[in-house]
């Protein structure tokens, strides 16, 4: 995300519609926890970056600052089940902001179909 009122454009960025969205790989949880990384790193040995629980926190009316190095990653707590990535690549917000973001969407079973996760 970027622009000068990160408020109010995070917003904007969370309510954009998503049907223009490209749809992606569909991901299996089944641990009942989601790490988040960034590609730089590895995930193991020398390279590794640390892995932290999310936590929930105030939403961010300014930009956080920006960290030396690598970030830590996310541990997240899912419902084991099927997700699956929609993805929105670089998009402006009118002249001054810009955003992607990447969803991750419960797979919907079909009727019928036995539930995602939870198959006999």
């Amino acid at each position: 995300m970027s622009g000068p009122d990160y408020g109010s454009h995070i917003l904007d960025a969370l309510n954009f519609p998503a049907d223009e969205d490209d749809p992606g790989d569909v991901i299996e949880v089944r641990s009942g926890e989601l790490a988040l990384f960034s590609a730089a790193a590895d995930g193991a040995g020398a390279h590794a970056t640390e892995l932290l629980p999310a936590t929930p926190g105030p939403f961010p009316a300014s930009r956080p600052p920006m960290t030396p190095g690598l970030d830590p990653g996310l541990v997240l707590p899912m419902i084991r089940g099927k997700y699956m990535l929609r993805v929105r690549w670089y998009t402006e917000l009118g002249d001054d902001a810009c955003f992607a973001r990447w969803l991750l969407l419960p797979v919907v079973a079909l009727v019928g179909a036995p539930c995602p996760g939870r198959e006999p």
